[in-house]
């Protein structure tokens, strides 16, 4: 070795010419002790055995008898890549890249785990349910009027009615606040039109229950006279385009 000090304190560190690298072990430099490299792609093992995974800066870690590297790479990406010993050879697992239209790209070879749910990042927040606010439909109570706009660029919405003592009055009825349109839009580029389910018997001649949604982010059901107690509901998501 050319160098035997424990600690170097410099404000520049150049390493240059062929095979050049920057190799850290845990403890002495041997066989199975490489935990860090930064090297160039031709570079594939030391002149311990220890295979390396070049292009990029790799850490590697025995993890119940097989080992695994993980680099990231100066192509945009961080991947992981497991071997049976030290030795390698490496196989790729997974791989989380971007590029450069703004895109994130996960891939596996089996399967991708997600503990909390995937929500969707507007303007730079976690997204949550907003209110669609009241409406003023006759004999109705309004229990559920809300909306958000899903992970893959969709409108969700979440919506009930029951039939107050009485019965409901037919008619269509506006939602009090309007789908925004900026900094997030929520709104359709066409109207669009959704059925409503509810617990009641059809009855021949009768409208059926819809939820409808202008370009201009104007919310309105359209429900039929119903008897007392009926309850009418709908989950649905919306395509923006």
């Amino acid at each position: 070795m050319g160098w035997t000090s424990q600690v170097i304190v410099a404000q520049q560190v150049i390493i240059e010419g062929p095979g050049d690298s920057l190799l850290v072990y845990n403890g002495t430099a041997a066989a199975g002790t490489l935990i860090t490299s930064i090297a160039p792609p031709s570079l594939t093992a030391d002149s311990f055995g220890n295979a390396i995974i070049g292009g990029g800066l790799t850490s590697y870690t025995n993890v119940g008898g097989a080992y695994v590297a993980t680099t990231i790479s100066g192509a945009g990406q961080l991947t992981w890549s497991v071997a049976a010993t030290y030795a390698g050879p490496y196989s790729q697992t997974g791989q989380v890249a971007g590029d450069v239209n703004g895109d994130l790209i996960m891939s596996c070879t089996n399967r991708i785990g997600v503990a909390n749910p995937v929500l969707a990042f507007p303007g730079g927040g976690f997204e949550s349910w907003h209110s669609l606010g009241a409406v003023a439909a006759t004999g109705y109570t309004s229990n559920l009027a809300n909306y958000r706009i899903t992970n893959d660029d969709e409108t969700e919405f979440d919506i009930e009615l029951t039939a107050n003592a009485g019965g409901g009055t037919a008619g269509n009825y506006a939602y009090a606040n309007a789908l925004p349109s900026s900094p997030v839009n929520y709104r359709p580029l066409t109207a669009r039109s959704f059925p409503l389910g509810y617990n009641g018997t059809v009855t021949a001649g009768q409208n059926n229950p819809c939820l409808r949604v202008s370009t201009a982010g104007v919310v309105q059901i359209t429900l039929p006279a119903l008897p007392a107690n009926t309850v009418l509901s709908a989950a649905v998501r919306m395509p923006l385009t």
